[in-house]
């Protein structure tokens, strides 16, 4: 591959990650790598790029300006109006320049010549004392510009200053510090972008923060989304509260909240674990005085039955004794999940484990024949069997802000029964 070819393939990379840069709204990310694209090998397409990303920095250098001018900096206003009207359009070029304008009229009549000046001299004097000192007076603002520059270091800073002193004596001095730092913020944002851990991009904040870093509220909105992704895949009271503390205007902290306000504490859980269990002893030993007390007068649900009353519920709990000889639930504690819903309501799921012994009376005919002469007819002979019975159920249940179940539903996931004969 020629030297050449290599370059276009690099300016076409460039291009690439420009573009999408600009499609995802980082301005000056994509405005680096165009122009450094363009460097490279110039095509239509990054010159068209270039065109578009330089309207929207001419956008962004607009709404400096205009803010800049409410809150009456005029100085900054007047830098970032003549960036926007250098960058912009017609029309909007205008309102760039109408800012500029307001500027000029406003510090106008703060710059006075010195009445000495017009009358002790001649008029060829007064030229030359006025050109020197228009030199010097540039010379002096440049000079104190660039000092403050340097002590500031940072991105903003140096465009400032060449946006004043394109060929100024300190110029290629900035450029040359601009191309360094625009480069640093560039290649620790790509880094902060491909591996965004919360080391990298707290460090890209830490070392471009105060170098005027073109990605500082991106960074920021990142970090701020790894905390609360990491506070909520933890998911405890502790982790979501240390998130709210220490993000007091995150973005993510109405979520935080509302997490917070649903999160079963593990001690919560154990208290609806053992409440959950104490119900089916209750209902294994027959104790239904106790086990009503579970339940409201009426119940809106109870497996295929709607606004059962407590009476009613009773007798669906005795009923399903008849000919149970003998039978244990087991609570499968692990798969017990609780959401905590609006109104202090509780959604549980869970699994149990029913295991049943029923004893079933049958009198059948059975033909019976005699093996004397006379013999007999049929007679009759009462048969029992018993059935074990297994069944494996996902339990759904509702308890109210008092802790009452309002909803009970089972759902049967697999059954196994066996028979045997007693005589």
């Amino acid at each position: 591959m020629t030297a050449e070819a290599d370059k276009h393939l690099q300016a076409q990379d460039l291009f690439i990650k420009a573009k999408t840069a600009f499609e995802l709204g980082e301005i000056y990310d994509a405005n680096v790598k165009v122009r450094k694209s363009l460097d490279l090998s110039p095509s239509p397409e990054a010159i068209d790029l270039a065109k578009k990303i330089k309207l929207a920095l001419g956008e962004k250098y607009l709404a400096k300006a205009k803010h800049y001018l409410t809150v009456n900096n005029l100085q900054d206003a007047l830098l970032e109006a003549q960036k926007a009207e250098a960058n912009l359009e017609e029309p909007k070029s205008f309102e760039a320049a109408d800012i500029i304008a307001q500027i000029t009229n406003k510090t106008a009549g703060k710059k006075t010549a010195k009445k000495w000046l017009r009358t002790s001299i001649t008029m060829t004097s007064i030229g030359l004392i006025a050109y020197a000192s228009f030199w010097f007076y540039n010379y002096n603002n440049e000079n104190q510009r660039w000092i403050e520059t340097k002590t500031k270091d940072n991105i903003a800073e140096y465009q400032s200053f060449l946006s004043s002193f394109p060929q100024g004596t300190y110029a290629s001095q900035a450029r040359k510090r601009l191309k360094e730092l625009a480069g640093n913020d560039d290649d620790l944002w790509i880094q902060a972008l491909h591996y965004p851990t919360h080391s990298n991009v707290e460090s890209y904040i830490l070392k471009m923060g105060d170098r005027g870093g073109m990605h500082i509220e991106e960074a920021k909105y990142m970090l701020d989304s790894i905390e609360f992704n990491t506070a909520a895949r933890i998911g405890s009271k502790d982790a979501l509260e240390s998130y709210i503390t220490n993000n007091p205007e995150g973005n993510f902290l109405p979520s935080a909240r509302q997490m917070l306000k649903i999160l079963i504490t593990p001690e919560e859980k154990l208290e609806i674990l053992a409440y959950m269990k104490t119900f089916y002893d209750l209902y294994e030993s027959q104790a239904y005085g106790e086990l009503l007390k579970y339940f409201n007068p009426v119940t809106q649900r109870f497996v295929n039955e709607s606004n059962i009353d407590k009476a009613d519920l009773k007798k669906l709990f005795e009923s399903g004794k008849d000919n149970v000889v003998e039978e244990h639930i087991e609570f499968d504690d692990s798969s017990l999940v609780v959401q905590k819903m609006d109104a202090g309501v509780l959604h549980l799921t869970f699994i149990v484990d029913s295991y049943r012994t029923v004893k079933i009376e049958n009198s059948n005919p059975t033909a019976t024949e005699s093996t004397s002469k006379k013999g007999k007819n049929a007679d009759k002979k009462n048969l029992a069997k018993t059935v074990k019975q297994y069944a494996n159920q996902e339990v759904t249940i509702d308890l109210d802000e008092h802790r009452k179940i309002t909803h009970y539903k089972i759902k049967v996931l697999s059954t196994e029964k066996s028979e045997s004969a007693e005589d």
